[in-house]
């Protein structure tokens, strides 16, 4: 894994695939890319190049997005190329302008696109998913079919495995499953939301006439092994 910084993510993409190029196959390689992040450098040449939108972050977007289309450009050529499956993602959002992108339980909402060259992979999957699933779902597509540890779900299987999301705010944990969204303390559920009340407005904890107990106890459970886990180094 490689940092890009602020050197120009196009020229650090010619270089990863200057890499890529003389890996042995099968490979994994990965590089993260600091492009759309504060202080939202653009290389002097691309300085007027791209929109400036209505936010800092909509020009250097533009940047990334034509240095991604030169890096499929030139690697559509290589040997290598039709043979990968290409992840793309990020770690979390960043400035936003469209209202919905506002709302606590999107605040955090990505993208993850998996990309083959042979276009098999075609439309939109809506459910709830997270970067959680993006190993398993590699794991699937691979045809890997040992046991793994994972706390994600394929994206691409048919198994009754249920679509959930969690994220932390920098104070509590959102985390959504089946009809709710749950507001989570670390010890206790102090908020329940219809599943679509993403802005978190209609408390709905103290109702009678609801039931999520088994979102609660999902969400305590898998709170519970991923703590143990990492704390009793046990990610194996």
């Amino acid at each position: 894994m490689m940092d890009i910084g602020v050197f120009g993510m196009n020229l650090f993409l010619q270089f990863v695939k200057s890499e890529i190029d003389n890996f042995k196959e099968p490979f994994f390689t990965t590089f993260f890319s600091l492009s759309s992040h504060e202080p939202f450098y653009v290389p002097e040449k691309f300085k007027d190049f791209f929109p400036k939108g209505n936010v800092q972050m909509h020009q250097v977007i533009g940047y990334s997005d034509n240095a991604l289309k030169e890096f499929f450009e030139a690697s559509k050529t290589q040997p290598w190329f039709d043979n990968t499956l290409f992840v793309i993602t990020a770690d979390h959002c960043n400035q936003f302008w469209y209202p919905l992108y506002r709302a606590p339980i999107n605040r955090f909402a990505i993208p993850i696109m998996f990309y083959r060259p042979d276009n098999s992979f075609r439309g939109v999957n809506n459910e709830l998913s997270q970067q959680l699933d993006i190993f398993p779902s590699i794991i699937d597509l691979i045809g890997y079919n040992k046991p793994i540890n994972t706390w994600g779900r394929s994206l691409f299987s048919n198994s009754d495995d249920v679509p959930f999301s969690i994220h932390f705010s920098g104070t509590v944990y959102h985390f959504s499953m089946g009809d709710f969204n749950l507001v989570f303390d670390g010890e206790e559920i102090i908020g329940a939301y219809g599943i679509n009340d993403s802005h978190l407005e209609y408390n709905l904890i103290n109702d009678p006439n609801i039931d999520y107990s088994k979102e609660e106890t999902y969400l305590k459970a898998f709170f519970q092994d991923y703590m143990d886990r990492i704390i009793e180094s046990k990610l194996n």
